[in-house]
């Protein structure tokens, strides 16, 4: 797992495709987490109302997950000659600082 946003457009390879792999499985992720039950310690219960799910999840861990699920290395390769390439040399000069924020807004910090 990458612990900075890339700061170059990446070269093809294993190490693309192991990413891409990772990329869909997060992509997936997202996908699945707004239909999975979660536990309320209030009630002792399992919360299993969809739209409850949604809600919490929205409230919680879906700016992350939106975050972590986007497929820099993919936009990079496609962005090679367009405006996005040229603001690559901005993400990289602050590393984790997108995944930092949010968790600071979700911390209340």
């Amino acid at each position: 797992m990458q612990l900075t946003l890339p700061c170059a457009v990446p070269a093809a390879g294993v190490l693309f495709y192991a990413n891409l792999v990772v990329d869909v499985s997060f992509l997936v992720d997202l996908g699945l987490q707004p239909f999975m039950g979660f536990w309320d310690e209030e009630h002792d219960t399992w919360v299993m109302d969809l739209p409850a799910i949604r809600a919490r999840y929205l409230r919680g861990w879906a700016a992350v997950d939106c975050v972590a699920a986007m497929p820099y290395d993919v936009i990079a390769v496609a962005a090679r000659d367009s405006w996005i390439a040229r603001l690559q040399v901005t993400w990289c000069e602050q590393p984790c600082i997108v995944p930092l924020l949010l968790w600071k807004a979700m911390n209340g910090l």
